[in-house]
């Protein structure tokens, strides 16, 4: 008799022990899912400029005297932040070249309604 009640559980125990496996993989995807989505909750892009840009800021840095310089800024948004980079980095070559500065390097500061150099960038 305990034989027969046992052989009328096992299907019972099998279901369970399939829906206890099925809901822990269910739980295991929800949280996969819920670290990727927050991984790209970020507030700035792959390559460090933020989606509430405003403008970007040319700094220009001799290497020799430890010098550094305004070298412009642009205004701008998020969708212009390529022709924003070209601009800075033109403002630096133009400044170096006008200050004779051999050995140099520059970053270029993105601005935010938070931040006046948000993130450097080049």
């Amino acid at each position: 008799m305990i034989l027969a009640e046992m052989l009328m559980l096992e299907p019972l125990l099998q279901a369970a022990t399939i829906k206890s496996n099925y809901t822990s993989l269910a739980f295991k995807l929800f949280i996969l899912m819920s670290i990727t989505i927050l991984a790209a909750c970020s507030d700035q892009d792959e390559n460090f400029i933020p989606y509430k840009i405003k403008g970007m800021t040319s700094h220009v840095y001799d290497n020799q005297t430890g010098e550094s310089f305004d070298a412009g800024s642009v205004v701008g948004k998020y969708s212009e932040r390529e022709s924003m980079l070209l601009r800075c980095s033109e403002d630096a070559v133009a400044l170096a070249s006008d200050k004779h500065i051999e050995d140099w390097s520059y970053v270029c500061c993105t601005q935010t309604s938070e931040s006046s150099c948000a993130t450097k960038v080049r």
